[in-house]
């Protein structure tokens, strides 16, 4: 009678009959689900087919920011005033005191792409955290925007699409901000004198700044909707809307080519600095309760 084989030896024989005959099965499924019908995110991932990683471009739009410490301006002397901190003076919606409009779509081409768009500041309410002592009389100063305060910013793409507030990228600007510093007497309101960037520094000041950037907002952000482009690149979309999306939440959905395209928010503080020292911190505008007002004809504020 035939020695039965050792239990070991059947073992390995089965292992390795299952292994070579799983993998022309599994190869023959993949082959077979791929090339008929597709297959979801989660299927390929399952059978580990790589998906290939989401960027999504981003609508022109306007940012709304909200100032914080440290922000400071060095009036170097004039009027015998030195550096000068400065505090949000919100003008809404939410406690935004700063907007920044992106004027262009911008377009990366896929992950790890980039792109240069123009900006511009169009809204700035700032004021001094405490009053200013010209010529033994104190003063509150307020900042305000001046005309053609221009520069441009970069966009990187660097991490996937993650449908989430969590970062997917980084950017630079440069923005040249030109503005005006209105003194008003905390004893006198009809007591006042304004100086102008120019006549301080012959120009505007030039800020710098680098950040993080999401499709997705934080929540509690300020929200203003509006209409999409058709296409991305045609630079279409509602200017001062900072959410596309036609659903509900400000999610990142396609162009009338099937481009995906969302929208850009900054995570967390982001400092703009001048070579001289001066400093402007933000962070985005936030809102205090969840409801909708219409603000314009042509799109809604959420706050």
């Amino acid at each position: 009678r035939k020695k039965a084989p050792h239990r070991s030896f059947i073992k390995s024989n089965l292992q390795e009959y299952y292994k070579v005959n799983i993998f022309k099965s599994s190869k023959f499924v993949s082959r077979s689900l791929i090339g008929a019908v597709g297959l979801s995110a989660s299927a390929m991932a399952f059978l580990g087919v790589p998906e290939v990683a989401k960027a999504a471009d981003i609508w022109r739009g306007s940012d709304y920011l909200h100032t914080i410490m440290p922000t400071s301006l060095d009036f170097q002397g004039a009027g015998g005033v030195g550096v000068v901190d400065f505090k949000s003076l919100p003008i809404g919606p939410g406690n935004t005191d700063t907007i920044v409009q992106r004027q262009e779509d911008c377009i990366f081409g896929g992950l790890g792409g980039s792109c240069t768009i123009p900006i511009e500041m169009v809204e700035l309410s700032l004021m001094s955290v405490a009053p200013v002592e010209v010529n033994n009389i104190f003063y509150d100063v307020f900042v305000t925007e001046g005309p053609n305060s221009t520069g441009t910013m970069t966009i990187n793409h660097e991490f996937p699409d993650n449908g989430t507030p969590e970062p997917e990228g980084t950017f630079t600007s440069i923005l040249n901000v030109f503005f005006e510093a209105k003194f008003v007497d905390v004893n006198d309101p009809n007591n006042m004198f304004s100086v102008f960037s120019e006549d301080i520094f012959g120009g505007p000041k030039v800020f710098e700044a680098f950040g993080e950037w999401s499709h997705e907002p934080v929540p509690g952000s300020v929200i203003v909707q509006g209409a999409p482009g058709t296409v991305v690149g045609d630079n279409t979309a509602d200017q001062d809307a900072n959410c596309h999306s036609q659903g509900p939440g400000c999610l990142v959905g396609q162009d009338s080519e099937g481009n995906p395209v969302g929208d850009f928010f900054i995570v967390g503080q982001v400092i703009h600095e001048t070579p001289q020292g001066d400093t402007h911190t933000v962070d985005p505008a936030k809102t205090p309760e969840p409801s909708t007002v219409m603000m314009s004809s042509h799109y809604n504020v959420s706050f």
